[in-house]
Parts: structure tokens; sequence; C-alpha cells
């Protein structure tokens, strides 16, 4: 498009009608794709934003615990009621979990614990409950999507 355009501007003496038409058909074309192109980018960004706010919506229950050294054959549930009860002073029971295992590839640091309530009021009482935590080398953040993150 750009090599067409440059080859009309070279030729501007030339009063043909057929290079007049042809020089208002390609403004006309490269308008329209230009505007279709815009077009299509904002769709696309409507759909990414829709697509994590879905994807939030998924992980709306699941918070992370980090700062607990692993063990072996660990039971990271119990791991997680022990540490809310001991710290936060809330009672949690491993059936309030619905799904809980370590995030990541084993290496020397240890690896977060992820962890999904089936009660958004527990886990609300977990989040704003954190700050008994400071001290203790041990936090909890919210499981956020690339996205959010990076924000």
């Amino acid at each position: 498009m750009t090599d067409f355009e440059k080859e009309l501007k070279k030729n501007p003496n030339t009063s043909s009608d057929t290079t007049q038409g042809i020089t208002a058909e390609f403004s006309a074309f490269r308008s329209f794709a230009m505007q279709a192109l815009t077009m299509l980018q904002q769709q696309v960004n409507f759909l990414a934003q829709t697509i994590d706010t879905m994807e939030m919506r998924g992980r709306r229950k699941i918070l992370l615990l980090h700062g607990i050294p692993e063990t072996k054959e660990e039971d990271t549930a119990g791991v997680v009621v022990r540490v809310v009860k001991e710290h936060l002073k809330l009672d949690l029971e491993v059936p309030d979990i619905k799904r809980c295992h370590r995030m990541g590839r084993s290496t020397q640091k240890p690896r977060p614990i992820l962890f999904k309530l089936h009660n958004t009021a527990l886990r609300d009482g977990i989040w704003f409950g954190k700050t008994s935590l400071k001290g203790t080398g041990i936090t909890i953040s919210e499981f956020l999507t690339k996205t959010r993150h990076n924000v």
C-alpha cells in the first residue's frame, strides 16, 4: 500500500481521469482499511478485558500462602488450617478448603501454597486478617492473572 501511494505521489501533474479515479479509490480503500483495523483492535482489547474478568471471577476464592517451609509428603490443607488458626485466630477446618497444593517446581525456596475455599466470606476473613502475620515471615497474597499482577 505504501509503495502504491509513493507511486501516485511521484506523478502529481498527470491529470488524466484514470489516475484521479485510482487515487480517489485508493484513498477510500486506505481509509476503510484503517477504520477496520482500528475496530478490530478495539474488539481484541475488549475481549482480552472480558477474558481477564472471567478468569479473575474463577480465582475469586483462591489465596496464596507464602513463607511456609516444605516437608516431604506434607498435608498442605492441614498446614493452611494450622497457620490460619494459630496466627489469624479464625475457625478454619480442612473441609472448608476445596483445593490445596504447592505451586511451581521444587526449588531451594519454599513454594507458595495455593488454596481455594468453598466460602467467599471465609476467604475475605483470611484476606483482611493477614495483617496479623506481620513479622512472622508468612504472607498471604491473591492469585491474580498476569495482566493484573503486572499492574
